[in-house]
């Protein structure tokens, strides 16, 4: 059913995500898009140029939803203790937590983010340069917020630095504990006649915590 009173680019953008997330990118057809948005083809062409830069408007859509839930777990975190590594803890439990919320949308990325070209998206297709920035703009933004909370931790702890630790080190670690624990979940939720064991967030939570907090004996 169409979205009625909707403006024609975001119909064209909320229909690739839901025929994205249930079937692919390489198995939708713009013709499906386009049927569901209640458009033609040429009319998301108008906007995204091509099935490759609506695409990149899906991926944008992504992080940016996770920007604003990033942005808003560490507002309520600061207001309880703003430690930056209380901060920290936070954005992963947010971006944990996002996985079993919409795991659609989490399995779509786990997928398709950084595998264009084995999923049947091109480089040559053409793509709109706004789009494309904007992709880029909200990934790295949730990665420039990482980065900038794991310097804030490393400020506030000198004695992570005294021990050989860089800031590079831990925004790494933070980064492999979490979204590798990610894409356990998501291997494991397409193996399900195995028997995985499941980490649990408060478990992945734990671990950073205990990294950080070693030498504050008050934690």
């Amino acid at each position: 059913m169409v979205e009625p009173g909707t403006d024609v680019s975001q119909r064209v953008l909320r229909a690739a995500k839901r025929r994205f997330y249930a079937n692919g990118f390489a198995n939708t057809s713009l013709l499906e898009v386009a049927s569901e948005a209640g458009t033609s083809e040429s009319g998301v062409y108008r906007y995204f140029r091509s099935k490759n830069g609506l695409l990149l408007a899906v991926y944008a859509s992504c992080y940016a939803e996770i920007n604003d839930q990033v942005d808003e777990a560490i507002t309520a975190a600061a207001n309880d203790d703003p430690d930056p590594r209380n901060l920290l803890l936070a954005v992963a439990r947010v971006v944990l937590n996002g996985y079993r919320a919409e795991p659609e949308k989490t399995s779509f990325l786990l997928s398709h983010f950084g595998y264009r070209d084995n999923r049947g998206a091109s480089r040559e297709a053409p793509v709109d340069p706004t789009v494309e920035a904007a992709m880029q703009h909200e990934y790295h933004r949730y990665l420039d917020r990482i980065r900038n909370l794991c310097q804030d931790v490393m400020t506030s702890q000198p004695q992570l630095a005294a021990g050989g630790v860089s800031r590079i080190a831990l925004a790494e670690i933070f980064t492999s504990i979490v979204h590798g624990i990610q894409t356990s979940w998501y291997m494991a939720d397409r193996e399900n006649d195995l028997a995985y064991p499941r980490v649990s967030v408060e478990d992945s939570l734990a671990t950073l915590r205990f990294f950080m907090y070693r030498d504050d004996r008050d934690k």
